[in-house]
């Protein structure tokens, strides 16, 4: 999370030529970890093989972002 924050390639768009506005990296960082961790277990029909890692990115989004409701 930390790393995606400030990173300037993940927060740049166009190439890395423009940096996004500190609430569309936020909502990039959340759909990314949702996509990942919790769509893409269930578009495989894997959810119980990879469910340590849903439940490890929905952890860490609750802490970062208590006041955000669940991904």
């Amino acid at each position: 999370m930390d790393l995606c924050q400030t990173d300037k390639s993940y927060n740049t768009t166009i190439f890395g030529l423009i940096h996004i506005k500190e609430d569309s990296a936020k909502a990039k960082v959340q759909r990314d970890i949702r996509e990942t961790a919790v769509e893409l277990p269930a578009n495989l029909g894997m959810e119980a093989e990879l469910g340590i890692i849903t439940r490890a990115a929905r952890e860490i989004h609750r802490q970062y972002y208590p006041n955000e409701g669940n991904i």
